[in-house]
């Protein structure tokens, strides 16, 4: 979306990282948009944050179409956020996967705005007709394809797969009605403005929830080291939803598309409760003095339903580094009692951290400093959720984005369904998800208040095992933190784990071919020696596992070297990255580590690493039929002497005039040899060993009391007894 040029151009940029315990390998491609083009693989590892830069020529600009779509595929799970920077003005969204967007949505954005709201979409497939109804806003004017609409006009546009639209207009866009014949993703902000009445500005941007997966129960947390307050704007999905604030007056959203503005003062917790799903935002104030850098920032506030158990995000990157870094936070909220289990990068929160009471409610809210990088949040027990946000902010910028959600289509028709523990579905259609611990332990208790007890399992912790499988003797369970380990409650709920490459599959509770099994939080193995059995345990005189079973993680589909046995007949089959196959050459060849095939020949320069693989061999030279390469021997020759070659090449010569001979490995007479098409030296000459003075139009002989070969041209043999 369009940000205000000023000053330097900056491209935009993808922050991405990953919670995988493995590499994870990320294309980003620009399917249609050619001017440039942008097609960028990177690799992601645990911990890391991998930037990549976008020309900002995928700046949308104006009210128009385009096919400046990107996509983003990877082969493990990741996060993906989205920045659009300029000189002092940045914000940042956090990426929504396609499998989670909709076909309908409202617009969140600022006004009255300094500069035009705008709204953007992208479809996900062909003949995708997209209709936007207009707010009924002041000013509302939107000039698209020549044409000007007003307020509760609708644009009809149609899009194919990769390509997108953006509306702008002077009026506040906020609550304009997005419908799509298939799922797109949409965006929605401003190009910059001032929120408030401090007079800097920024650019605000969040990609869109769809509506099915709006809530009811929202909390809020104020931005910190601010003392101005915050606003937030209710958008409603349903005529006539009342919406209520612990300790202020409800107010009525008449009509589906309607909004409200209000404030909460800087020091305060808060509940929000709606009669019907709306979607939620909170904007940070223009910064009015010194002792309070910040600048205006828009964030999607996920309702309560959609809380996850954990978080990977990483922090963005102010516009002039050089100059200013920004000062980051993580707001975390969380019901009371669980606040102790949190973890963050696999650590407690600092002593000594401030937990304030949300009113109204049992939960409590945070937030804790953390410096620029990759980051993860979760709690010790992975079926709590809580709620988590990133806000940053240094001079005249600052990004506020959620670190995650569940977005389950929770605002959907519901079919009440058997639950299936840690299904991620609303089998009670209660509007919450996996939100009942079925143990014996826990007494049949109603967790989630709705007069009904186990009608919606999540899964059960490790310590909770065994009390599940006394009340469920014969249940087969996924382990919570390995999706390659399962619970048979029919045998003593000891752990087990699926055959290598299998997963243990939550619906199926079977183990199952790894591409058709959906990990979610769970760790994935992937690398064979990730997987207990084929570890050595202590075995008597077994092999090391990594140099039995080479690890196929972060190399790509086929053939590839096995890494403990470069040069030699062994390599292995890689698919998703398992070690699918160990394989041999055929009899005979070796596996080129480089070219990535088998071969027979082996070529002058991968002889060193070849004789290191194979320190006995003797091979002939390709480029000369009198030569040789004995593995045994790296000392260099008379012969790499008087060539200038370097020490340790291994390549000897055939005494004059004997030729090597590939199929005995030895040299031999060269009337027995077969040279083929390599060259054959014939006269003395073209031996290292047996040089003569260099003149074509002579006939050298060596006088002899003893016979001698007489050396012609054509190689015609003389005998005789040549005197002084």
């Amino acid at each position: 979306m369009e940000n205000d040029e000023y000053g330097n151009v900056f491209p935009l940029e993808l922050y991405v990282t990953t919670s995988e315990k493995h590499p994870v390998h990320v294309t980003i491609t620009s399917p249609k948009w050619t001017k440039p083009s942008v097609s960028e693989t990177v690799t992601v590892t645990p911990g890391q944050v991998v930037r990549v830069n976008i020309s900002d020529e995928f700046r949308m600009k104006g009210s128009l179409k385009s096919s400046k779509a990107l996509l983003v595929k990877s082969d493990g799970d990741i996060a993906v956020y989205g920045g659009n920077k300029e000189d002092y003005s940045n914000d940042v969204f956090c990426g929504i996967p396609t499998d989670a967007l909709g076909n309908e949505y409202y617009a969140m954005c600022y006004g009255p705005a300094y500069r035009k709201t705008e709204l953007g979409v992208a479809a996900t497939q062909d003949n995708t007709v997209v209709k936007v109804t207009l707010p009924k806003a002041p000013n509302m004017t939107v000039t698209y394809n020549s044409k000007t609409y007003h307020g509760g006009d609708v644009i009809t546009i149609n899009l194919n797969k990769y390509e997108n639209f953006q509306l702008q207009s002077i009026g506040d866009l906020t609550g304009a009605h997005i419908e799509a014949t298939h799922p797109v993703s949409a965006y929605s902000g401003n190009i910059k403005t001032n929120i408030g009445t401090g007079k800097f500005q920024d650019h605000l941007v969040e990609q869109l929830t769809p509506v099915d997966t709006w809530g009811k129960k929202f909390v809020t947390a104020p931005i910190p080291k601010r003392t101005v307050g915050d606003y937030f704007r209710v958008v409603a999905s349903e005529d006539n939803t009342v919406v209520k604030i612990a300790g202020m007056p409800s107010f009525t959203l008449a009509k589906a598309g309607d909004w409200k503005q209000i404030q909460l003062p800087s020091s305060s917790y808060k509940s929000i409760n709606a009669s019907k799903p709306v979607l939620m935002a909170q904007f940070v104030l223009s910064q009015l003095n010194k002792f309070e850098p910040a600048d205006p920032s828009m964030m999607i506030i996920p309702p309560y339903e959609l809380f996850n158990s954990g978080y990977t995000f990483a922090t963005p990157e102010y516009s002039h580094p050089e100059y200013f870094k920004y000062e980051n936070q993580i707001l975390l909220v969380i019901e009371s009692s669980k606040k102790d289990g949190l973890l963050l990068d696999g650590k407690p929160l600092p002593k000594g951290t401030k937990w304030n009471p949300i009113e109204g409610t049992s939960l409590v809210g945070t937030y804790v400093d953390i410096p620029k990088g990759s980051h993860s949040v979760v709690h010790k027990d992975s079926y709590t959720i809580f709620g988590s946000y990133l806000y940053g902010h240094a001079y005249h910028e600052s990004y506020a984005f959620p670190t995650g959600m569940r977005l389950a289509k929770i605002n959907a028709p519901c079919t009440p369904s058997k639950s299936v523990d840690g299904d991620g579905l609303d089998n009670d259609c209660d509007g919450k998800i996996d939100e009942e611990l079925c143990t014996t332990d826990n007494k049949k208790q109603d967790d989630d208040g709705d007069g009904r007890i186990d009608e919606d399992c999540t899964d059960p912790t490790p310590e909770e095992v065994p009390d599940f499988c006394k009340a469920n003797p014969t249940a087969v369970i996924p382990s919570l933190t390995n999706c390659a380990e399962f619970y048979n409650c029919s045998d003593g709920n000891k752990a087990h784990e699926c055959q290598y490459p299998d997963l243990f599959s939550k619906i199926s509770h079977k183990c199952e071919n790894f591409t058709g099994v959906q990990c979610n939080n769970r760790t994935e193995p992937q690398a064979p020696c990730e997987y207990n059995q084929n570890l050595c345990n202590g075995k008597p005189g077994c092999i090391s596992c990594p140099k039995r079973l080479p690890s196929c993680v972060g190399k790509p589909d086929g053939s590839q070297p096995f890494p403990s046995k470069l040069w030699m007949e062994d390599y292995v089959k890689c698919y998703k990255n398992r070690t699918m196959s160990v394989v041999k050459c055929p009899k005979g060849q070796y596996f080129h580590p480089n070219e990535q095939k088998c071969k027979t020949k082996v070529d002058k320069v991968d002889v060193p690493d070849y004789c290191t693989a194979h320190p006995s061999a003797i091979l002939p030279d390709p480029a000369n039929c009198a030569h040789y390469f004995n593995c045994s021997d790296p000392t260099m020759a008379t012969i790499t002497r008087g060539a200038g070659q370097t020490p340790g090449n291994y390549r000897k010569e055939c005494h004059y005039p004997d030729l090597f001979d590939d199929s005995i490995k030895k040299c031999n007479n060269f009337e027995m040899v077969n040279c083929s098409k390599k060259p054959e030296p014939q006269a003395p000459s073209r031996n290292q060993n047996h040089k003569l003075p260099v003149n074509t139009n002579k006939t050298y002989v060596k006088l002899s009391t003893k016979p001698v070969i007489l050396v012609q041209r054509d190689f015609h043999l003389v005998w005789g007894n040549l005197m002084d």
